[in-house]
Order: C-alpha cells, then structure tokens, then sequence
C-alpha cells in the first residue's frame, strides 16, 4: 500500500514540473546595421568594420558570397503545454571582382 501511494505521489509531482531550453546556431550581429551598405560602393573591409567575421564565406566562379546568420530558439513545456519561438536573422552578400558588394539580401524572422 505504502508502495502504491509513493509511486503515485512522484507521478502527480511530475506533472507539476515543466522545461525550458534554447538553442543558438550562428553569431548574432547587429542587423540594423545592413541599411549602410551602398551597392558597388561598400568593400568587404567596410562590411567587416560593420559586422565583423562572417559566418561562411562561398566563392563560385571568382565571385564571393559572406553570409552572416544567426538563429535563436526556446522550446517550453509543461504539463498539458508546449510552445516554441523562434527568431532568426540572415544577410547574404555578394561581392564583385573589385571586391566591392554587388548584391546583398537582409532576412528577418520572429522578431518582436
């Protein structure tokens, strides 16, 4: 009998307990900051200044490609509930041969 009600007293408190836990890929980096890039103005030592090491670098065909991302994600749960949120950031940038940005793409997502 003891038995019974110790197993069903840690069952109940169980239920009572919930989780939270995040997760980040990438370096964060100050996105607002993409609104100074001119194209065929802004060099890759200027885009350095502003935010610092990119996270990958591509080059295909002499042409280079700087990505900067950054994702943040919390998972919460607890008994009969769970939720997540999300918020992520990318800017793509390609350079020309000059080294000088020909293009670039700003993404933003889950931000409040």
């Amino acid at each position: 009998m003891i038995k019974n009600v110790v197993i069903v007293s840690i069952l109940l408190l169980a239920g009572c307990f919930s989780t939270t836990s995040t997760g980040e890929y990438g370096r964060d980096f100050p996105i607002e900051r993409a609104k100074s890039i001119v194209k065929n103005e802004t060099t890759k030592e200027q885009v350095t200044s502003l935010f610092g090491r990119p996270f990958s670098t591509t080059v295909s065909d002499s042409v280079e490609t700087w990505t900067y991302s950054y994702s943040k994600s919390k998972v919460s749960a607890s008994p009969g509930k769970a939720s997540m949120t999300s918020d992520t950031k990318v800017l793509y940038i390609i350079f020309d041969v000059s080294g000088r940005v020909s293009s670039f793409t700003v993404t933003q997502s889950g931000q409040d």
